[in-house]
């Protein structure tokens, strides 16, 4: 089956959604932002990553499974991998070009590579900057927007929106006393929770996500990725993101 990972990476953008209400956020949401990473890590340490190097696997309702293989590096570029029993999808993006491979798991001759649009692009971009840049992706504060206070888990929570391109967004709850992120939401229902931990030179970061979505004629259905490791400033060649020049078998 196809894994549709561009929905639960680490946490998910959305697009193609209406206008949305604007609350700017306030000086007191910038403090919850600070501490957010001060929860996730020392400054010089988040501020010092270059490349971020995800491996695991992901597990769906009904259980099929596969293994991910996740790169990120700076300023923008992601690789994703999953490897299931009967096709590898490989989807990059270098910048502003992004592209999408997928192979038949038993005869890697057999595969088609598709060059991915605007679309697609801008949300892979926002992605790439929530997780390299840990919660400072969006660089203007006019760009996040408060949307109150609730309770998640018996835990007061702030709730804000950090807006990238127009359509594409993150919802993220933080923890007022700690800055832990508690939940991200996205536009069409899902909800994205964390679990566990991998602390790699004093970086926090999830061993499990699990995203939970609607389905068309009601219920929910789940998708859960665990990670066994976490690599930080591993070299990765550019050639990874490239798009791959055509080959004639």
């Amino acid at each position: 089956m196809r894994f549709k990972l561009l929905c639960v990476l680490i946490a998910a953008a959305v697009m193609g959604v209406p206008s949305l209400a604007r609350a700017e956020a306030t000086p007191f949401d910038l403090a919850i932002i600070a501490k957010a990473r001060a929860y996730v890590g020392p400054e010089a340490t988040l501020n010092s990553i270059r490349t971020i190097h995800f491996t695991g696997h992901l597990t769906t309702d009904d259980g099929a499974k596969a293994a991910l293989d996740i790169m990120f590096k700076k300023p923008c570029c992601q690789r994703v991998v999953t490897t299931g029993d009967k096709q590898i999808e490989v989807t990059a993006l270098d910048d502003y070009d992004a592209w999408q491979r997928i192979s038949d798991a038993k005869d890697l001759r057999h595969k088609t590579l598709a060059i991915l649009g605007k679309d697609k692009i801008l949300r892979l971009r926002a992605n790439t900057f929530e997780n390299l840049y840990f919660f400072r992706g969006v660089t203007d504060p006019e760009d996040i927007d408060d949307l109150g206070r609730t309770t998640i888990d018996g835990r007061e929570a702030v709730k804000l929106r950090f807006n990238y391109d127009p359509g594409i967004y993150f919802v993220r709850y933080f923890d007022v006393e700690t800055g832990k992120l508690l939940r991200t939401e996205t536009a069409f229902g899902d909800v994205i929770v964390e679990e566990g931990r991998i602390v790699v030179d004093g970086v926090k970061f999830a061993k499990r996500i699990i995203t939970t979505s609607p389905k068309p004629g009601g219920g929910t259905y789940r998708m859960t990725v665990d990670f066994d490791k976490v690599t930080l400033n591993e070299e990765m060649p550019e050639s990874l993101f490239s798009v791959p020049l055509p080959t004639f078998d």
